[in-house]
């Protein structure tokens, strides 16, 4: 049986449904849902922070702390500080 031929998709198909079943019987789907959704949210949270820090952000001052950064003068920690701080 194979699906490029056809053969073997109602099996396939039940076999997702049973799994299906298992994991949210088990409570498994639930703890996955919340992580997807918590993953979600803390990417939609990041986004928002960074957006905001960009709009904020003198772009003059960062190509100064980049520069520094690239010549070793300080380090990614200190810019890190220089620029949120």
């Amino acid at each position: 049986m194979t699906a490029t031929q056809g053969q073997g998709i109602p099996e396939l198909v039940e076999a997702i449904k049973s799994h299906r079943d298992h994991l949210r019987q088990s409570g498994l789907w639930q703890v996955k849902e919340a992580q997807r959704l918590e993953k979600d949210l803390q990417a939609l949270i990041q986004d928002y922070l960074v957006r905001n820090w960009e709009e904020s952000l003198d772009p003059a001052r960062y190509d100064a702390v980049l520069n520094d950064v690239i010549e070793r003068k300080i380090s990614p920690q200190t810019a890190l500080e220089l620029l949120t701080y």
